[in-house]
C-alpha cells in the first residue's frame, strides 16, 4: 500500500526508510494514535503533518510555516519601523512642548496654570451678596502672581455675555476663548464667558496668558 511522508506529504514506497524529497527518516514505530485524518478517517499520530493514506496536509509542515513566515516578513518589519518612528515623533514633540503645569478650580470652572505658581490663602475670597457670587483665588511665583475671578448671578437670569460685550478693552482670543483683553500699567485682564459665568484672569506679566489654559 503507497505511504506518505508524515512530514512533507511525499508519496513514498511501502519499503522507503528515507523520504526522497525531505530527506526525514520514516519511522517504523509510531507514538499511540492521537487522531484520525479529517479526509478519510485514517489514523494519524500526534506528529504527522500528512495523513499516510491519503496524503492530505493535517498541519502546517515546518517548511509551510517558514514560507508563510518569509510571506509576511516584510509588512511585519515596516509594521515595527512605523511603530518605532511614531514612539520618536511622540517622545520629540512631548519634549518640546512639556505638558507640565498644575489644574486648579474656582468655583467649578477649571484651568490649567504653570507649576511654579503657589495658592495666596490671604487673597482668597468666596462670597455672594445682593444676588451676586464672587469667587477668587490668587497664586504666586516669585516676582509674578495669576489672580482668577469667577462672578455670576445666582438669583437674576442675566447674560454674562452680554456683560461682557460692556467691559473695557480690546477683542481678542486667549487661552481658546473670545473676550477682552486690558491693560492697566503694569497689570493685565482678559476676560471671558465659561458656563454663564464671567471669568477674568489678572497678573503682572502678559506673556502667562499664553501658559494658563481652560480645561
Amino acid at each position: 500500500m503507497e505511504k506518505y511522508c508524515k512530514n512533507c506529504g511525499a508519496a513514498l514506497d511501502e519499503n522507503t526508510q528515507i523520504c526522497p524529497d525531505c530527506g526525514r527518516e520514516v519511522e517504523n514505530s509510531r507514538p499511540p494514535v492521537q487522531n484520525y485524518c479529517h479526509n478519510c478517517g485514517f489514523k494519524i499520530d500526534y506528529d504527522e503533518n500528512f495523513c499516510r493514506n491519503c496524503g492530505v496536509q493535517i498541519k502546517a509542515s515546518k517548511a509551510v510555516k517558514e514560507s508563510f513566515l518569509k510571506r509576511y516578513e516584510n509588512p511585519i518589519i515596516i509594521g515595527a519601523t512605523v511603530i518605532i518612528i511614531s514612539l520618536f515623533i511622540l517622545v520629540a514633540f512631548i519634549s518640546l512642548n512639556p505638558i507640565g503645569g498644575q489644574v486648579v478650580e474656582v468655583d467649578a470652572i477649571i484651568f490649567e496654570i504653570p507649576e511654579e505658581f503657589v495658592p495666596n490663602p490671604d487673597l482668597q475670597t468666596d462670597e455672594n451678596r445682593y444676588g451676586i457670587h464672587t469667587s477668587s483665588k490668587t497664586w504666586n511665583a516669585s516676582e509674578d502672581y495669576i489672580q482668577i475671578d469667577v462672578i455670576y448671578s445666582t438669583e437674576y437670569d442675566i447674560d454674562q455675555i452680554e456683560v461682557l460685550k460692556e467691559l473695557d478693552g480690546e477683542d481678542v482670543n486667549l487661552m481658546s476663548h473670545d473676550g477682552k483683553y486690558a491693560e492697566d500699567g503694569n497689570f493685565y485682564r482678559f476676560s471671558f464667558v465659561e458656563d454663564n459665568k464671567l471669568c477674568t484672569v489678572h497678573t503682572n506679566n502678559p506673556k502667562l496668558f499664553e501658559e494658563i489654559t481652560v480645561i
